[in-house]
């Protein structure tokens, strides 16, 4: 499949995406903090030991950030399951919205 994309010449749609690369690279380091910290105490929990534990999350966070980068540039170039773009503030909203203010108001007495 991947070779597919590079012998198609799609290997930068691949890399573009509908997200610019800032993004990806900030929402990596977002999620890999959390997960760093995560893997930190688990590792503390299983060794007891605070500098092994430490060397465990060190590796993992940039080898983790390298992985759920190229993770979300692929997704982000699979269509399935996007929404139609609307390029207004909320728009995907609207139809919602419009059909709840065509509902009539009922009264109690």
């Amino acid at each position: 499949m991947f070779v597919r994309f590079v012998v198609g010449g799609r290997m930068k749609q691949l890399l573009l995406g509908c997200e610019q690369h800032r993004r990806s690279l900030a929402k990596a380091v977002s999620w890999r903090t959390t997960g760093t910290i995560d893997t930190f105490v688990i590792s503390y929990i299983v060794t007891g030991r605070v500098a092994l534990a430490g060397a465990i999350a060190g590796v993992e966070v940039v080898t983790k950030i390298i992985l759920y980068y190229f993770h979300e540039r692929v997704w982000a170039a699979i269509p399935w399951g996007h929404r139609a773009p609307d390029n207004s503030v909320g728009g995907h909203f609207v139809p919602v919205l419009a059909t709840e203010q065509q509902q009539p108001e009922i009264r109690t007495a």
